[in-house]
């Protein structure tokens, strides 16, 4: 294995955050606002998978004869994983995984690409062989925890991470996890304590602070609830996008959204090629009913970073809020194109389908999409809606019920129709 220092040339630093800011979001994980809030001890962890690429001539034996072949198809694996083609890096990576069968960070790397695309058995085979190379590294547990959320079992994925915590207490991204699925097991008590946990660790964190506040309002104290973020944002020497990002989420969340919008364009403005900022400035004009800009926005926001799935979430779901399906539906399958893996793109889809009078497309879709997904709580949202038109009453009932289990408060509160 190579020194870490040669595994991401200091010039592609800044290109590398925002590919893994959004590989995490993509396979699970809490967003990390910036790579200086993780331990240095936790970047070196994934720094080392990034390495298995830039340093492949120094672990491979130079005698085979098809090492030149394996070199290009690591680099071509890498480059598939930085331009954020996770379905192209998952086509490649069984092509040199016999080569790397037993090297942990390339396991790590496969359990991450195959929990984003969707691939769970290659997760968790990735993991098994990843756990048999190294015991004394917490990442696995951190990448079973999400599949775990993702299979929809997070009181199985709270469980396991207890544990890891336990094992490696100053491991700050298990503890963000940890707070993710005690959210979604619903007790305000519990995760108010996972997520100061977090705080704890890493001060100003936004996911936490967002939570926090959210909470805080939930019990009836608004002034004290505001301040959570505001406070913090204050108390920086400059404006933040994601704390600023965070604030619009929360002002949304909160049922006030024309206070949502001034945020959010700030965060866009203060980051204008982050497509997280991009797409929340998008979502706070639609929740303020300005469709028109919105769309105008999503349509600015597709030519500024025409290869990202938040660009066209973003023009699919204004154009289809302004009844403009001839520019909605490319918009959704151009999406779908970019980002298969990604259950929002099926989910909204299939509901576009519905409101258009393809209900049955829309229901095959969704079916597919509850297989596919089984822990997002909008998918079987939208397919109770749709098995409801059609007439299958028990049907929908019981994926009501499933959704109702899985749905989030801020994505009740939060759903555009």
């Amino acid at each position: 294995m190579t020194n870490v220092e040669h595994a991401i040339p200091a010039e592609q630093w800044e290109e590398y955050c925002r590919t893994r800011e959004e590989a995490l979001d993509n396979a699970g994980w809490a967003r990390v606002p910036t790579a200086r809030s993780f331990e240095w001890r936790y970047i070196a962890i994934w720094f080392a998978i990034l390495a298995v690429f830039a340093g492949a001539k120094y672990f491979l034996k130079p005698d085979r004869p098809d090492h030149e072949r394996i070199v290009q198809t690591i680099n071509q694996t890498w480059d598939a994983y930085r331009s954020k083609d996770y379905v192209g890096a998952q086509a490649l990576i069984p092509q040199v995984e016999a080569q790397l069968r037993d090297n942990y960070d390339f396991q790590m790397l496969r359990a991450e690409v195959g929990t984003i695309t969707g691939n769970y058995h290659q997760t968790r085979d990735a993991l098994k062989q990843a756990r048999e190379l190294r015991t004394d590294l917490p990442a696995p547990d951190i990448v079973e925890a999400n599949l775990l959320i993702a299979l929809g079992k997070p009181e199985d994925a709270r469980k396991l991470l207890l544990g890891t915590v336990k094992r490696f207490p100053t491991e700050t991204g298990a503890y963000v996890i940890l707070a993710r699925a005690t959210q979604h097991l619903g007790s305000a008590s519990e995760t108010r304590r996972a997520w100061e946990d977090v705080l704890i660790r890493q001060p100003a964190d936004p996911d936490a602070l967002f939570a926090l506040a959210y909470l805080e309002w939930k019990t009836g104290d608004k002034h004290s609830a505001d301040g959570i973020i505001t406070d913090a944002i204050a108390a920086l020497p400059s404006r933040s996008a994601v704390l600023e990002s965070a604030l619009s989420r929360y002002y949304t969340t909160t049922g006030r959204p024309e206070e949502a919008v001034p945020p959010a364009r700030l965060a866009q403005e203060l980051a204008p090629y982050n497509p997280r900022h991009g797409h929340q400035y998008v979502m706070a004009l639609l929740h303020n009913d300005e469709i028109t800009r919105a769309v105008e926005q999503a349509q600015a926001f597709t030519l500024r970073m025409p290869n990202t799935a938040f660009s066209w979430n973003s023009l699919a779901t204004a154009a289809a809020m302004g009844k403009r399906p001839k520019l909605a539906e490319p918009a959704f399958l151009r999406w779908l194109e970019i980002a298969p893996y990604e259950a929002n793109a099926h989910s909204n889809f299939g509901f576009f389908l519905h409101t258009e009078g393809r209900s049955q497309e829309a229901r095959n879709i969704l079916k597919l999409a509850t297989h596919s997904f089984p822990g997002n709580g909008m998918v079987w949202l939208n397919y109770a809606v749709v098995l409801k038109a059609l007439g299958d009453g028990v049907a929908a009932n019981n994926a009501r019920k499933q959704a109702n289990a899985l749905l989030t408060d801020e994505q009740r509160t939060t759903i555009l129709r």
